[in-house]
């Protein structure tokens, strides 16, 4: 009989603790307050309300927005306001859990500058097979930053309304940004089937001596693959009681990839003691590179001595 009095009392308490948490989990909204109002918009922009609903434990912590005349300002389920016109609004945010449980601030809404020019982070573009996006900014800074774009040639490049440039064929077009008063900037777009990339890489060498290897790549604007390659050495010896002959030299390549290049270079150089280019039989210095050269136009030693 004691046994089951005990536990009949542990269950009742099991019951009780499991209520009491239940309870505080789903506790009822009290209060709202809105944290980032009383701010200034201009027309056009929007602005992202922030709500802080207590306690923190509230079971239903969802709000219902509302604004006071949305020809000046609109807000959506979400607490996001769009300024429609000069002129100020009130923004209400009311608990759903608790209707008694509101906050309201006050928004004012400006009408934008007027843009006076429009700038674009490039002005002219080769392309190389890739996508390139172009930045537009309006001036002044707080003046409406939404322009809208166009292609002067849809055959040689198109345009997105994020001002993605794509390449569809070969040939110039041009590329406009224009900003809502009729502002506008330009980018010229090229695509040719052969764009030269040029690189040198001078080979470390004892002063007056200079080695240098010359690395050149064209790749096609539309497809972005290397199309041919060249390459050729360079030396100098502007020495004086000293001589230096290249005894042997060669540049070739050796690895062809539609992304990248690999050139081995080789130079034999034999030093000694004259006047000029007075010929030596001196000493003997071998000089390897090997070389990958991207599409990019970068240069990378794969290994040298």
């Amino acid at each position: 009989m004691k046994k089951r009095v005990v536990s009949l009392l542990l269950m009742v308490c099991l019951l009780l603790s499991f209520a009491s948490e239940t309870f505080a989990a789903t506790a009822k909204v009290k209060t709202v307050s809105i944290t980032n109002g009383g701010v200034c918009i201009m027309v056009g922009d929007t602005y992202s309300m922030k709500a802080t609903v207590s306690p923190s434990n509230a079971g239903n912590k969802k709000l219902t927005w509302s604004s006071s005349n949305t020809k000046v300002a609109t807000v959506n389920s979400n607490g996001v306001v769009t300024g429609k016109k000069a002129g100020t609004v009130t923004i209400k945010a009311v608990s759903k859990d608790n209707s008694k449980a509101t906050a309201s601030c006050k928004i004012t809404v400006q009408n934008s500058p007027a843009v006076t020019s429009v700038k674009l982070d490039k002005t002219t573009v080769n392309m190389l097979g890739e996508k390139v996006t172009l930045k537009a900014t309006c001036y002044p800074f707080n003046a409406n930053q939404k322009v809208t774009w166009s292609s002067s040639n849809k055959k040689v490049a198109t345009v997105t309304d994020k001002g993605v440039v794509t390449p569809k064929g070969y040939g110039t077009c041009t590329i406009t940004a224009k900003a809502d008063n009729g502002k506008t900037a330009t980018c010229k777009i090229t695509i040719q089937e052969y764009n030269w990339i040029e690189k040198s890489y001078e080979i470390a060498a004892q002063w007056p001596y200079k080695l240098e290897d010359h690395l050149s790549i064209a790749v096609d604007g539309l497809t972005g693959k290397i199309k041919a390659y060249d390459c050729y050495q360079e030396t100098s010896d502007a020495s004086f009681g000293f001589a230096m002959d290249i005894v042997g030299k060669g540049i070739k390549a050796y690895n062809v990839t539609k992304d990248y290049v690999e050139f081995r270079s080789n130079y034999q150089i034999k030093l000694g003691v004259g006047v000029g280019k007075l010929k030596v039989t001196g000493t003997v210095l071998t000089k390897t590179m090997r070389y990958r050269f991207d599409k990019s136009g970068k240069v990378t030693v794969i290994t040298g001595n």
